[in-house]
């Protein structure tokens, strides 16, 4: 299963945070919002070039975490090869899913 790169990192946050985030990625980091897939959750998909890199969930569950450990890390993806070894290495907690 060797592991090509990092695809992405899902930050999750409340709707006020989420928007500071990403207006900081955007605004200060220079990265560009786009496409998103039509989810049924609010959030922001943050490209560098044509790669969306991070993934900003807006969950106003969230606020009940405390401040200092906002956003929460959600997920990190890879892209990697050789896929049935790494769904066969579930037992690891390991898992893949398909965007819409």
């Amino acid at each position: 299963m060797p592991v090509l790169s990092i695809n992405h990192f899902n930050l999750r946050a409340d709707s006020a945070l989420t928007r500071r985030l990403r207006d900081f990625y955007v605004d200060v980091v220079g990265m560009t919002e786009g496409w998103r897939p039509p989810f049924d959750f609010p959030g922001h998909w943050l490209y560098l070039g044509d790669q969306p890199v991070l993934h900003l969930v807006a969950d106003d569950q969230a606020a009940a975490v405390p401040a200092a450990q906002r956003p929460i890390l959600d997920h990190v993806a890879f892209s990697c090869t050789g896929l049935l070894a790494i769904e066969e290495g579930a037992g690891h907690g390991a898992g893949s899913a398909v965007c819409p």
